[in-house]
């Protein structure tokens, strides 16, 4: 790769987003661009002149030009990005707020800082912790773990580690731990992740659509989850992970994976006659 690319391939990533987004990059997309990289009008005409002659020359023709102090699309672009292009959500989200709208989502809490420090003092040091977890089953109850990964699964974030008093390989969810920390002695001895055979080993999960879809609309799920033209799709992840995007199979697994937290319209306080 080029130095221009390995230094600018997040800003030109952003204007091949405006080109593949929205046709072209203009003073519409330049003032979203301006605000989020903190630029100057100046600095914009130079990225956009070395942005131009970059991609046309990956590209291997002509397919972009200046136009008047904008980009516009001469011919069909490359199939595949030039660059790291940002999620359509994220480009939007500055390139046009006016006309871009955020829901709310309902995230979980952050972990404690002091409870990251120590995790991931533990992951360096190859020495085990001990945490206070709270899970929906008991409350305040210590652990002594071997931590390796953090892993963000569905935006919950949970940290992957040998339990020690279980012996076998677990997930604690980062914001549930109270309090973590490093023994004053040493009862246990590290596990190393090779111990872990479920995180090392890789599943194959096949995506298709659910039987309760009428016929009518397959082709929208197909389009929403970019199934192929049977409507299948694979995805590989981590065996240890797996079972976070299966269908609960039983009751046991149906209330270990339902929804903690209860949505509403009604205030609490509202009686119902």
């Amino acid at each position: 790769m080029t130095d221009i690319y390995l230094k600018n391939f997040g800003r030109f990533g952003w204007i091949e987003a405006s080109l593949r987004y929205s046709g072209t990059f203009s003073s519409a997309e330049k003032k979203g661009y301006m605000a989020f990289f903190g630029l100057s009008k100046a600095s914009v005409s130079y990225d956009q002149d070395k942005f131009i002659a970059l991609f046309n020359r990956v590209a291997a023709h002509e397919c972009i030009r200046n136009l008047n102090g904008k980009i516009v699309v001469r011919t069909e672009l490359p199939l595949q990005s030039v660059f790291n292009l940002p999620t359509v959500s994220q480009w939007l989200e500055q390139a046009y707020p006016f006309n871009f709208y955020r829901a709310p989502t309902i995230d979980r809490a952050q972990p404690d800082p002091n409870v990251l420090q120590t995790i991931l003092s533990s992951m360096r040091s190859q020495q085990p912790c001990s945490i206070l977890y709270d899970s929906k089953r008991t409350a305040h109850q210590y652990r002594m773990i071997s931590p390796h990964h953090i892993v963000d699964i569905h935006d919950r974030l949970h940290v992957r580690a040998h339990d020690h008093s279980t012996n076998i390989p677990s997930d604690f969810v980062l914001s549930r731990i109270v309090s973590a920390e490093f023994p004053a002695t040493r009862p246990n001895q590290w596990a190393p992740i090779t111990l872990d055979r479920p995180w090392n080993q890789m599943t194959k999960l096949h995506l298709s659509i659910a039987e309760h879809i009428p016929a009518a609309g397959c082709v929208a799920v197909q389009r929403d989850f970019a199934l192929d033209d049977t409507g299948h799709r694979t995805l590989s992840v981590r065996h240890a992970v797996a079972r976070y995007y299966l269908e609960p199979q039983n009751d046991e697994e149906k209330r270990a994976f339902a929804s903690p937290i209860k949505v509403s319209d009604k205030s609490p306080n509202t009686r119902s006659d």
